[in-house]
């Protein structure tokens, strides 16, 4: 196991010390809401800053239980390029993302969203929506489900007001990467928005007690941004204490059927009690037939995204998310209207077919878009070290497996879009060789290497 920077453990000792939820009534929890976002030189570099280029608005929406703030983040300038160098076709719309933060569904507020959203927007090329739904104990489940479908389906709506039309796809963080899933589920039980990608970062995802014993939990009782304390009474709150925990919409592991699902990025996080939740998530969500891809970051901790300027793997995970967002959008029109079709429809046939045993081989979504087909190869070294190469390695599985050392690449961001660099898949331990990547004309980027999936 990787060990966690020393500056990323006094942060979070100190934000626990402030800010833990655990032993707190929820009278005080309520109280620690009121508190506002500290805006300054020093958080912009702990949380990271808006991106430069990119024109951010904010402004209600009619919801379920009154007006929903959120946040529009919209690259500056024309529509023009393509989606695979960070923008969209010319004379085409841009892609539309719903963004749902984290917070354990009890904290959190969209200007937690500006560091990611904006990135996200400008190296997409995408209109990003970040929902600043209704939070617990106040309001209990499900509101922030009605307010993020509210959300979604206003979007889509709207999309040429917001100055989209293309591609929807969510991504959210931790309980926003529970809604996020939970929000696929739903579109495809009622026919709502076709959703052509979900990103879900850490995300928590079985909230019953098989969930709370997972290896994971049992491994990090006490970890930073999240412990085993906090997350018991996170999901208390929210559910309130008489809770269905099993109830798909809470806890998406539990769907009745994953089929017809959009490809999925999953991001987890080595010091994370919720690690093992992303982990059988994507198991759950290739057994039915649903492209996936799942990164570890090793000596990360929970939530590492929000603090850019203190995880050192934040960016590199940014990186590839902005990637496979872009693999997900580089579908042409006729495709993604064959997925949708596809999807719709395995997802009617398996409700048929619910009554087969678990053992029942997983169904096959046709219509998959070209870029998924040729996705990243997923490679694993003899002593299980894992990463990714893309492009393929040009040697093949069979030379790798044999192999001591291979060179392969990891793509991260740089002036003008994605740049490949160089990376070497040891034996014993995953060597990044040291590069110096001028970013924007500031300052070098630092890389962790993920470990990628299995």
């Amino acid at each position: 196991m990787a060990r966690m920077d020393l500056r990323v453990r006094a942060f979070a000792w100190l934000t626990r010390r402030q800010s833990s939820v655990a032993g707190k009534t929820e009278e005080q929890v309520i109280a620690m809401q009121s508190r506002e976002f500290p805006a300054g030189r020093v958080t912009d570099w702990i949380f990271g800053a808006t991106a430069p280029g990119v024109d951010v608005t904010s402004q209600s929406i009619p919801g379920p239980g009154g007006q929903v703030p959120v946040r529009v983040y919209r690259p500056a300038g024309p529509v023009s390029g393509t989606v695979a160098s960070g923008t969209v076709a010319s004379g085409t719309a841009r892609p539309l993302v719903l963004y749902f933060h984290g917070g354990g569904f009890v904290f959190g507020d969209i200007r937690m969203g500006d560091w990611l959203c904006s990135r996200v927007a400008a190296g997409v090329g995408a209109v990003v929506v970040s929902v600043d739904y209704r939070l617990a104990p106040t309001h209990r489940f499900p509101c922030a489900i009605e307010d993020c479908y509210a959300a979604l389906t206003w979007a889509a709506a709207h999309a040429a007001d917001l100055g989209a039309g293309g591609p929807v796809t969510v991504m959210g963080e931790s309980a926003g990467g529970n809604l996020s899933a939970v929000m696929c589920l739903r579109a495809l039980e009622r026919e709502g928005p076709a959703i052509a990608h979900q990103a879900l970062l850490y995300p928590s995802t079985d909230m019953t007690e098989a969930g709370s014993a997972t290896a994971s939990a049992r491994a990090n009782p006490n970890a930073p941004f999240l412990s085993g304390a906090e997350m018991t009474v996170y999901r208390t709150l929210y559910l309130g204490p008489d809770g269905d925990r099993a109830n798909p919409m809470a806890s998406p592991m539990l769907a009745k059927s994953h089929a017809g699902l959009p490809p999925a990025l999953i991001v987890v996080a080595e010091h994370d009690p919720l690690r093992d939740d992303g982990v059988r998530y994507a198991d759950a969500l290739r057994a039915a037939g649903v492209p996936v891809k799942l990164t570890e970051y090793p000596g990360m901790p929970h939530g590492f995204l929000n603090f850019p300027g203190l995880c050192r793997g934040a960016r590199p995970a940014l990186a590839e998310l902005i990637a496979e967002q872009r693999t997900a959008l580089a579908a042409a029109p006729a495709e993604r209207r064959d997925l949708c079709r596809a999807s719709r429809h395995n997802y009617r046939h398996s409700r048929a077919r619910r009554g087969r045993a678990r053992g029942a081989a997983p169904l096959e979504v046709a219509g998959i878009p070209a870029p998924y087909q040729q996705r990243p190869h997923l490679v694993r070294h003899r002593a299980g070290v894992v990463g990714h190469a893309d492009p393929p390695v040009s040697q093949g599985a069979n030379a790798f497996q044999g192999a001591a050392v291979v060179a392969g690449v990891i793509p991260v961001p740089g002036v003008g879009g994605m740049v490949g660099h160089p990376v070497q898949f040891h034996s014993h331990a995953v060597l990044l060789v040291a590069h110096i990547v001028e970013l924007h004309g500031r300052t070098a980027l630092g890389l962790d290497l993920p470990r990628a999936d299995r």
